[in-house]
């Protein structure tokens, strides 16, 4: 600031004080410097950005200063301030347009930034707007930049779609305009990255421009059966029990209602696939391939309050209800809060919450919060034993071929390790009525990804699924955050990342046995159906009435 140099004389100037050169503008410099010192006394009430009010209070703040400085200016043979200097310093103040401050995003990192603030404010109030605290997030920016490429990738641009037989691309030809996707580290919480929506900037109603869907709550679909399933398995049931999956009628909160009133769910079908042949699935196929009956007459088994209860435990604070189709995943949840019960999974059935702040310095360099990742805080919610039957039922490939056939963009088959094998990961996927909404949810032993693909208001689209929406941007982001590039030919650009998860399988904790069972009921023992469990779950009756005597 140019305090010492006066309007009318400008070769009057201190050299060692004033910039005599074209840019020097004496009056300018006057102006910020005097209105800038009348801020401290009280910045809430004098800062011009907040409106016209505080600009006319910081006003009359800066004439007072101005009134001082000619007062008690000491003449040093420095040009003196004049009420004419002041006059014509004020003038130009009073026409000045003040804009508050604007966060210039890094990398596109709108969405997660946006939603920090929102989160800040509710905890700390004016603090975080006037308290000059330096956050410091757990956004990776250039994770962050290529999962909003994968988006853009996989939504505009033409690829090959198994189910739908056509290249695309999926926004103009299927009305798959939006999708959304967390990236969380599985043993810390961290979240690596957030995109909420396809374009921060667009205004098409479908995209959502600002809208986070990453946090707005969508119906999960069938992302929810797995913890249905985890729940059960807690009470007794293994990965072999089998649930015949015939035409049911469930009666909607009574005994005694008419079969015309009752509850009848069907599974959806693409058009270009059989429908089942296996209509008697055990519990690891019937969730590979998300039969809706099945996971229902799971959801009867273990209690709905239950299996809300557990959601509970796994970080789900949406609004649950108590109605069937609970089970198949109608009620909204966001993406961010599945993202985080999916880490239970991934973390040997510790939950982490999610944690987006690593640390915040007050403007002093006090450093008034840290958040340590080798201590992040998990809570044992469930057994390791538990949590890896889910995972082994999430990895199977088998298991879900009689669904999703021979795509394999669950599964990590286009990345040969050394020895031959494929890096393992979890997956499901996903969609809700009327193909409002398709999921896919993955992890491996270090990082949960998951997608969500649709349109911001509603709209659904036409005839995409899970694995055709969100999936493919899920197995980008999830390939190349293990460390692959461009494996699944989608070419985005790759990026650097500070980081890479190398844990390539999910080892099996002690305290779980192989075990056979029927294939028919999955009871007894020395069947053709062989899967975990543990060992007090071992079945000690075939379930089957022989010899023609009355069951009990």
């Amino acid at each position: 600031f140019y305090l010492n140099c006066d309007a009318a004389h400008l070769k009057q100037c201190d050299p060692a004080h004033c910039d005599t050169s074209k840019y020097c503008d004496p009056l300018l410099g006057l102006a910020r410097a005097s209105l800038l010192a009348g801020l401290p006394q009280n910045p809430a009430s004098y800062d011009p950005t907040l409106g016209p009010d505080a600009k006319n209070l910081a006003l009359g703040r800066q004439d007072y200063v101005l009134q001082q400085m000619m007062s008690k200016q000491i003449e040093d043979g420095i040009a003196p301030i004049t009420q004419d200097t002041i006059t014509q310093v004020e003038t130009m103040t009073a026409k000045m347009t003040f804009s508050g401050y604007k966060h210039v995003f890094y990398h596109g990192c709108q969405f997660f930034v946006t939603w920090v603030v929102q989160q800040l404010s509710a905890q700390l109030g004016t603090t975080l707007v006037n308290g000059g605290l330096n956050i410091y997030t757990t956004i990776d920016a250039n994770l962050e930049a290529y999962v909003e490429r994968a988006v853009y990738r996989h939504l505009s641009q033409q690829e090959y779609q198994p189910f739908l037989g056509t290249y695309g691309p999926l926004d103009t030809q299927y009305n798959v305009k939006d999708s959304a996707v967390v990236v969380m580290a599985a043993k810390t919480g961290e979240i690596l990255a957030m995109d909420g929506g396809a374009n921060w900037n667009s205004t098409d109603v479908e995209i959502g421009g600002q809208n986070n869907l990453a946090v707005d709550p969508r119906q999960p679909g069938s992302t929810m059966k797995p913890i249905i399933y985890t729940t059960a398995f807690e009470q007794g049931w293994y990965p072999g029990i089998v649930l015949p999956d015939y035409k049911t009628y469930f009666p909607n909160g009574f005994s005694g209602q008419p079969v015309a009133g009752a509850y009848t769910p069907t599974d959806y079908h693409t058009g270009n696939q059989p429908s089942y042949t296996n209509t008697s699935p055990n519990i690891r196929v019937a969730t590979a391939d998300s039969r809706n009956i099945p996971a229902i007459k799971a959801s009867y088994y273990a209690g709905i309050n239950n299996v809300i209860a557990t959601a509970r435990r796994f970080g789900i604070s949406a609004n649950l209800d108590t109605v069937n189709s609970f089970a198949l995943g109608t009620n909204a949840i966001p993406l961010y809060q599945m993202v985080g019960a999916y880490q239970v999974f991934a973390n040997n059935g510790v939950r982490v919450p999610p944690h987006m702040v690593l640390d915040i310095w007050d403007n002093y360099g006090h450093l008034l919060y840290h958040f340590n990742p080798a201590h992040p805080g998990g809570v044992q919610v469930i057994s390791p034993q538990i949590a890896y039957m889910m995972t082994s039922i999430l990895a199977d490939e088998n298991a879900r071929a009689p669904e999703f056939g021979s795509d394999h963009v669950l599964a990590m088959w286009d990345w040969t390790l050394p020895d031959g094998t494929h890096p393992q990961v979890a997956s499901k996927t996903g969609t809700s009525d009327q193909f409002k909404d398709n999921l896919t949810i993955g992890y491996t032993p270090d990082v949960v990804v998951g997608t969500w693909s649709g349109n911001a208001n509603d709209a659904p689209m036409q005839g995409v699924i899970g694995i055709t929406g969100a999936a493919p941007i899920w197995h980008s982001v999830i390939e190349r955050v293990m460390g692959g590039c461009n494996l699944d030919g989608a070419n985005i650009p790759c990026g650097n990342f500070n980081f890479h998860f190398g844990d390539r399988t999910f080892p099996q904790p002690p305290g779980l046995i192989q075990q056979c069972v029927s294939a028919s009921n999955g009871l007894g023992s020395g069947g053709s159906n062989c899967d975990l469990m543990l060992p007090s779950d071992v079945p000690q009756q075939g379930g089957v009435v022989r010899g023609g005597g009355k069951a009990g």
